[in-house]
């Protein structure tokens, strides 16, 4: 893929499903996950065509969006799975409940589900963990609760979560920023690990590498 991260998310929600393994040569500005400048993309690329380049697995959520007449639709993410106000500023009312069990109804701007790969996207300038990208989890994190005890929670793979719209009026879900969909009063979304991992070619930096290149990880202010 040539471009940015939002690019390459795109090309994940085509190609993904299949196992095919993506390529990103960074043209954008953070280039979080397309890995390979352009200086040495070609060099990296005929890594991966001779099969010398690692290739390795990222977990994907597959969400649901649903209401007691059925399922609405069904999507995957690569980052994440966000539940945010429409066009007026004013707090969501959403239920989380995990296996069943009650988790807490959030009184906040939103809820961000996120996959390690998206922990160092919304979800960390909302306060959430970095996780590397090789933890199977996925994190919950509330989006300026109203609530000083509501945190991010880091929760199984395996886990069901589901977040269901209490707020006596639509709210929006956007999957990784490239597609969106109403959730009307009462409806929810049912989020878990998707069966098919993205697969992609291994950065040439070590993840904290890269976090120190792209956000100054570790380095003092001042």
């Amino acid at each position: 893929m040539l471009g940015g991260d939002g690019t390459f998310l795109l090309g994940a929600s085509m190609v993904a499903d299949h196992g095919v393994p993506l390529f990103g040569v960074n043209l954008g500005s953070l280039g979080f996950i397309t890995h390979y400048a352009r200086a040495e993309a070609a060099a990296a690329l005929e890594q991966a065509c001779d099969g010398r380049l690692p290739i390795e697995e990222r977990l994907r959520l597959a969400v649901t969006v649903a209401s007691p007449s059925g399922v609405i639709a069904s999507r995957c993410a690569v980052n994440d799975a966000v539940l945010t106000q429409r066009a007026l500023a004013r707090l969501l009312d959403l239920e989380a409940s995990l296996d069943g069990a009650a988790i807490a109804r959030y009184k906040a701007d939103g809820l961000i589900v996120s996959t390690p790969t998206g922990s160092t996207a919304y979800t960390l300038a909302a306060g959430g963990p970095i996780l590397t990208p090789d933890v199977q989890a996925i994190v919950l994190t509330p989006i300026c609760p109203h609530t000083l005890t509501h945190r991010p929670l880091v929760l199984r793979p395996d886990a069901h979560l589901r977040i269901k719209n209490g707020s006596g009026g639509p709210v929006t879900l956007t999957i990784d920023g490239q597609w969106g969909h109403e959730l009307p009063d009462g409806a929810w979304i049912d989020a878990r690990k998707a069966d098919q991992p993205l697969r992609m070619f291994r950065a040439p930096t070590p993840f904290f590498g890269i976090l120190r290149q792209k956000l100054s990880w570790g380095e003092r202010q001042g």
